[in-house]
This record gives C-alpha cells, structure tokens and sequence, in this order.
C-alpha cells in the first residue's frame, strides 16, 4: 500500500492479560523531587540512586541495549553499576521492552554478564515505560532510554521522588506489569516479523498489520 509500511506477525490467541488501569495518586503534600537531564545531570544521579540500593532495584525501560567495547564510559557505569546490585541484592528485576528484536538485546547482555532467566527479567510487548524504583522508597520516572545516547546524550527528562508513598504506587504498577503481562521468554510471544512484499498473499497462521497498527496500536 502506498506510504505505508507492511508487516506480517504471527496471528495467535492473546496470551496476555488486558491492562488494568489504576487511578492516579493524589499527593497534596510537599514531596523531595529531583529534576534529571541529559546531558547535565542524568548519569551523575542515578549512579548515586543505583548505589545507594540497599535491598532492591525494579528496573523498567523501552531500552537496555549494550553495544559491548563500543559502550561509553559512562554508559558502561551506568550498566556496571546495575549488573552489580543484580549480583549483589536478592530483588533487582528487569522488564525490557520485547518487541524489538530482544533476542539481540538479550544476548548482549549475556555478554556483558546480565543474569537474564526469567525471574530476573522478563520482556513486555509495547513497554515503553522508564522508570527505576529503589527499595520501595526512591523512584524515578521520566523519558531516558538506557542506551549510550539515551543516558549520556540526547535532551530528555526525568525526576526523582524521594517518597515512600510515590515510590509504592509505581511499585504496584510494576508488580502488575511483571506478573500479568511481562512474559520470561522470547519465544512466548515476541515472534519474529516479516515485511510484507506487494501483491504477496498473507501464509496461513499469520496476519498483515500497518507498522503504525504495530508500534502504537491495542494488538
């Protein structure tokens, strides 16, 4: 079709739950928040929330993507750092966006000695999330890919609240996200794509959809 762009993905049952839609908390009180921005201050900052984890890290991001010796070095603090607290803590759990060719990602991260069974991460179709939440008391939230340009480079933003109350409500978000819809394994539910040729007819067990239909759509 002309001006857009054609994939076929495997058409299966939904396996995963419907999203639950929690009411937004209402704090009417001063709370501590920290403004993050790349690149003034983003890496600086979490290197210290990460450092300062003492009993657990709920780690959540579109991206966690290592590039191996081309990582800089700031970025390799960045995932140093989270691999450490993985080693060291008996809660540091990943969620990782599984739609993007994850079985790359996860190989990379193997690589850069991630422990990535599927109690320790799991991949979420459409997650676009970034957040960190730090012994159930600190959490940020904001734009930040976890990526070399993501964290070292491009102009996004994100806060830390250091608050109790705030940091369990996104921890509740978490829980749902990791039981519900976060899936241990690739071949669960991240297939492979197929770009649709013209003219082609669709084979048998798969479905055509718009790469928008894809990335943004309710499939």
């Amino acid at each position: 079709e002309a001006g857009r762009t054609i994939v076929m993905v495997t058409h299966e049952p939904e396996v995963a739950a419907r999203a639950k839609y929690f009411p937004p908390l209402e704090v009417a009180r001063k709370v501590r928040v920290m403004p993050l921005l790349t690149p003034d201050n983003f890496q600086e900052k979490v290197l210290e929330l990460l450092k300062g984890a003492k009993r657990s890290v709920l780690f959540q991001n579109q991206s966690l993507s290592s590039l191996g010796e081309n990582n800089e070095p700031g970025f390799r603090d960045l995932l140093e750092t989270l691999l450490r607290k993985q080693r060291e803590l008996d809660d540091v759990r990943i969620i990782l966006r599984g739609d993007f060719n994850p079985a790359v990602v996860l190989e990379r991260l193997k690589e850069f000695g991630f422990d990535t069974r599927g109690d320790k991460l799991r991949l979420q179709k459409k997650c676009h999330t970034k957040g960190i939440i730090v012994d159930g008391k600190q959490v940020l939230v904001g734009s930040h890919n976890w990526t070399n340009q993501g964290t070292l480079v491009n102009r996004d933003a994100s806060l830390i609240f250091h608050d109790e109350e705030i940091a369990q409500y996104y921890r509740d978000l978490f829980e749902f996200d990791w039981r519900h819809l976060a899936r241990a394994r690739v071949t669960e539910e991240f297939v492979p794509l197929e770009l649709a040729e013209p003219g082609r007819e669709t084979p048998a067990g798969m479905a055509k959809l718009s790469l928008a239909d894809l990335l943004y759509g309710d499939g």
